[in-house]
């Protein structure tokens, strides 16, 4: 996929984001991430040890990131 993600996409509500699991947006609403942005601003050490999400939906969100190019704004 090409990265042609503007902001607004970043801010868009997770529950109208095309493509992304069901469980997986529960998990971040149960969070408190309302939209991706939430998501980058935490950062990937604190996604990582959010009991929420686990090893396998944190996987599951770093690929998501990745396929829209934005892992690397994923804050450390």
């Amino acid at each position: 996929m090409t990265n042609t993600l503007t902001p607004k996409f970043l801010h868009i509500p997770l529950s109208q984001l095309p493509d992304m699991d069901t469980l997986l947006i529960k998990r971040c609403q149960t969070c408190g991430f309302t939209c991706l942005n939430d998501v980058l601003v935490c950062g990937a050490l604190e996604l990582s040890k959010n009991k929420y999400l686990g090893p396998v939906l944190y996987r599951q969100l770093a690929d998501y990131l990745h396929e829209r190019q934005l892992l690397a704004r994923l804050k450390p």
